[in-house]
């Protein structure tokens, strides 16, 4: 019993790299063909907590509207939620990829951008019981706010940004629960 345990976790290991680098090579071929089209208004950066609910990595393009005034749109992968116990039992491991789709107006003076909008994460609690398809059926998603403060640097293409980011709906089921996020990003 212990060993099909440890079977289960490494194969669900490998599946959580497979889709990280898959993820990371969408976002790569994105980022390539977009960095000829408008300069500065793309960036890719890490989340953690926030949609996900775990560490994701994200991309997000920038449209002006008006001077200190645009919109951004954008996507991200993680496979799975932060488990607090994790240093417990190892076993604890759920994998869970989530694809955060994300819209927020934001007010940029200077360095300086203040961000609300919203977030749509589609979601799967995958069982290894379960083929591919069948996992793909049970599909799930939420739906989170995001009102947050973001900071730029060094020649404006570092950034920080730290959000309060609430759950609004999930499983169904209209609730609130306050969540945050904190994000390390590069805009090019």
């Amino acid at each position: 019993m212990k060993k099909l345990k440890r079977i289960n976790m490494i194969n669900n290991k490998i599946h959580e790299i497979k889709y990280f680098l898959f993820a990371v090579l969408l976002l790569a071929s994105n980022i390539s063909i977009s960095q000829n089209i408008i300069n500065k208004s793309n960036s890719i950066f890490f989340e953690l907590a926030g949609f996900t609910g775990g560490l994701s990595v994200n991309y997000e393009k920038r449209i002006m509207l008006r001077k200190n005034i645009g919109l951004s749109l954008g996507i991200g992968y993680s496979s799975g939620l932060l488990d607090l116990k994790i240093a417990d039992r190892i076993d604890d491991f759920s994998f869970s990829p989530r694809l955060p789709i994300a819209t927020k107006i934001f007010h940029q003076i200077n360095k300086h951008s203040i961000e609300y909008g919203f977030g749509f994460i589609p979601y799967i609690w995958y069982n290894t019981d379960y083929d591919f398809k069948t996992n793909l059926k049970k599909t799930q998603f939420g739906v989170m706010g995001n009102l947050g403060y973001k900071y730029t640097f060094i020649k404006q293409n570092i950034f920080l940004s730290l959000s309060f980011t609430p759950l609004i709906y999930d499983i169904g089921d209209f609730e609130f629960f306050p969540w945050g996020a904190f994000r390390l990003g590069y805009n090019f």
